[in-house]
Formats: C-alpha cells, sequence, structure tokens
C-alpha cells in the first residue's frame, strides 16, 4: 500500500496541502527546505508538523520524517 492510501485511510478528509507536506517530509526534506519551497516561516512548518504529529499520533521521540517512510510498509 502507497504512503498517500495510508494517509488517506487514517484520515478520509486529509487536505491537498497536509499531503503535499507529508509528501516532503516523506522526500525526507528539513524544515527550513519545507519553509523555503513554501515561502513559510520555519515556525510555522514547526507548528504544521506538530499538528499533524497530534492528528496522526506519531510519539515526539519518533522523527517525523522516518514515520512518513515507515507508513505504507
Amino acid at each position: 500500500m502507497s504512503q498517500l492510501q495510508s494517509l488517506k485511510n487514517l484520515d478520509t478528509k486529509i487536505r491537498t496541502t497536509e499531503l503535499e507536506f507529508c509528501a516532503m517530509a516523506f522526500l525526507n526534506f528539513s524544515t527550513k527546505n519545507i519553509a523555503e519551497y513554501t515561502y513559510e516561516t520555519i515556525c510555522a512548518v514547526q507548528i504544521r508538523k506538530n499538528r499533524l504529529r497530534k492528528k496522526f499520533e506519531i510519539p515526539s521521540d519518533e522523527d517525523f520524517n522516518n514515520w512518513m517512510r515507515e507508513l505504507g510498509k
């Protein structure tokens, strides 16, 4: 199963912007890279990442990007 389908199974109403953010995490973009690409501040990217952590119940001690890559396996 693909990561995209796995995310949609976790949240059927996931937004396109959240999927784009998760795709960048899957590609191992750093917070700084995501901020540059989306024209947001680093703080805004960190807040978005924390909201997704809460939404998908990702433990704080687990790396968000690694979690994203392991999702579809």
